[in-house]
Parts: C-alpha cells; sequence; structure tokens
C-alpha cells in the first residue's frame, strides 16, 4: 500500500505477499514491499521483516524491498530484514533491495538484512540489474552504521553487496559480506557510484 506521514515502530512482518500478472506489456509490477510498498516522509522505527514476496508478471518486475518497495523524504532506523524475493518479470528486474528497493532522500541507520533472492528476467534481452542486498537503487541518501550479510545476488549488471546503484548518496560505517555474480557493473559495495557521494569507512568482504 502507499503511507505518508506515519510512524512505524516496534512492529515484526512474516507471511507472504504474492501476485502472478498475465502476458501484457500494459502491466509493470512493482512498489511492493513486506511492510510498505510506497512510503513518503515517513518514520520507521525497531522494525523486523521476514516475508516472502513472490511475483511473476507477464511483462517486468520492479522497486521491490525486504520492508520498503520506494521510500522518499523519511527516516529508517534499527530495522533488519531476512526476506525471501521470489520474481520473475519477462521484460526484467529491477530495482531490487533486501531492505528497500529504491531509496530517495532519505535517513538511513543501523539497518541490515540478510535476504535471499531468486531473481529471474525471461526474455532473451531482458536484464536482472540494480540490485543490491540492502538497497537496489539509492539517490541523495545518507546511510550509517549499516550491514547486509548471507546473501548470494546474482543478475545481469548494476549489482551491489550493499548497494547496486548510488547517486549522490552518502555511506559510511557501513559494510557488505554478501557474493556478487553477475556480468557487468558489479561491486562488492556498490555496483555503479556516481561519484557525487561518498564512502567513509565502508567495506566489503565478497566473492565477485
Amino acid at each position: 500500500g502507499i503511507s505518508e506521514n506515519t510512524t512505524y515502530s516496534n512492529i515484526s512482518t512474516s507471511g507472504t505477499v504474492s501476485v502472478t500478472l498475465p502476458n501484457s506489456e500494459n502491466i509493470f509490477w512493482d512498489n511492493t514491499g513486506g511492510l510498505i510498498g510506497t512510503g513518503t516522509n515517513i518514520d520507521i522505527t525497531n522494525v523486523t521483516s521476514d516475508v516472502s514476496i513472490v511475483a511473476d508478471s507477464g511483462y517486468g518486475v520492479g522497486v521491490t524491498g525486504g520492508v520498503v518497495g520506494l521510500l522518499e523524504e523519511s527516516t529508517i532506523e534499527n530495522t533488519t530484514s531476512s526476506a525471501d524475493l521470489t520474481l520473475t518479470g519477462q521484460s526484467g528486474v529491477e530495482p531490487v533491495g533486501g531492505l528497500i528497493g529504491e531509496s530517495v532522500n532519505n535517513s538511513i541507520s543501523t539497518v541490515s538484512s540478510t535476504p535471499t533472492f531468486s531473481l529471474t528476467a525471461e526474455n532473451e534481452f531482458a536484464t536482472v540489474s540494480v540490485i543490491g542486498g540492502l538497497i537496489g537503487l539509492s539517490e541523495e541518501d545518507t546511510i550509517e552504521d549499516s550491514y547486509s550479510e548471507n546473501a548470494n545476488i546474482e543478475g545481469s549488471e548494476v549489482l551491489g553487496g550493499l548497494i547496486g546503484e548510488t547517486d549522490e548518496t552518502t555511506v559510511r560505517n557501513s559494510y557488505s559480506t554478501n557474493t556478487v555474480n553477475g556480468e557487468a557493473e558489479l561491486g562488492g559495495l556498490i555496483g555503479v557510484f556516481d561519484g557525487n557521494g561518498a564512502i567513509q569507512a565502508s567495506y566489503s568482504e565478497d566473492t565477485t
């Protein structure tokens, strides 16, 4: 669902979110999370997500996260995800994160993820891209004291152990121990770093 100007605290989520969509170029499944699909100007504190998200779209799947699909202008802290994300899109899958699919202008601290990914793009030229153990796509965020562990991230391109792609994001005191396998633009910590943000006291211990 869509949430604005709301506080979520001391919540545990579990169960399965499942959807199957027909083969149609007009139907693209996105903005899906274990707690919230789309969140704007919200506060998330002390949330644990242990959900399974299963989506099979005849066109594509995007913006999916273990806790939030799309998060904007919000604060999230002391939150963890062990989500199981099984996503199949005929024309592709992107972006996807163990905690947040797409994050824009958020304050993120002391969060973690230990996700399981099974991501498939079925058409010949389709891709699984912009995938991160914690966040798929991060824009203008501040991320501190956070990590992602014990995940195997496989796809086509723009794959990161912590974040798939950043744009003007600052990452501090954070790490990843995930394994990353793909074809191009791979990173143990960040798949694609645009150079306009900052990475401070952060590291990866991965097999890429």
